[in-house]
């Protein structure tokens, strides 16, 4: 079994945080968004667009949360 490290992108703190907790040791997460950020108003950067797309896994909420992301 590989025991290489995992690279998530979250776009919330709040599947940052429950990404973390369940991957443990296993995992390195980002969120994209810190505190007090608005997921309906927030706009990608350019080094958004490059942790996404070196990101092994990204999870985000969907349902138009993050709408312009």
């Amino acid at each position: 079994m590989s025991r290489e490290i995992i690279k998530i992108v979250t776009t919330t703190g709040m599947i940052a945080d429950a990404a973390k907790i369940v991957g443990g040791t296993r995992v390195n997460v980002t969120g994209l968004m810190g505190p007090g950020v608005d997921p309906h108003l927030y706009k990608a950067s350019a080094g958004d667009v490059t942790r996404l797309s070196e990101a092994d896994i990204i999870f985000y909420n969907g349902l138009h949360l993050e709408a312009k992301l």
